[in-house]
């Protein structure tokens, strides 16, 4: 019964949030910092895809236990897996990740020093 409830959440917070993203200016917004994050990180990007390939064409093999303490986490809620790809030496080496479960990627991170993004200037779409 339990587990009926939960779903039940699962599924109006799932149409909410479908309804959100619809709004116009949700979207147009989506867009610009899906734009923005693209010229600022074009190599996070580029890393990314590349696991993402490996991966689905079985020459990278996502672990299910954590290389950092070893925990087999549970799944995601959204069915994704539990253990992230970790670039911890950098991006210039795509394929050389480390597995971490949640909580030891974002304690990695966390460790890290900060990095100050780079500026740059949007262009703004042609008027028609």
């Amino acid at each position: 019964r339990e587990k009926q409830q939960v779903n039940k959440v699962r599924i109006r917070e799932k149409q909410r949030t479908v309804e959100f993203r619809s709004r116009p200016n949700v979207r147009e917004r989506s867009r610009r910092h899906a734009e923005r994050y693209r010229q600022l990180y074009p190599e996070k990007l580029a890393a990314r895809r590349v696991v993402r390939r490996l991966l689905s064409n079985g020459l990278l093999v996502r672990p299910e236990i954590c290389e950092s303490c070893g925990e087999r986490p549970q799944p995601r809620i959204d069915g994704g897996a539990g253990i992230h790809a970790h670039h911890h030496k950098g991006y210039s080496n795509a394929a050389e990740v480390q597995w971490l479960c949640a909580l030891c990627h974002s304690a990695a991170h966390r460790s890290m020093p900060y990095q100050e993004p780079p500026i740059v200037t949007l262009r703004k779409p042609e008027q028609v």
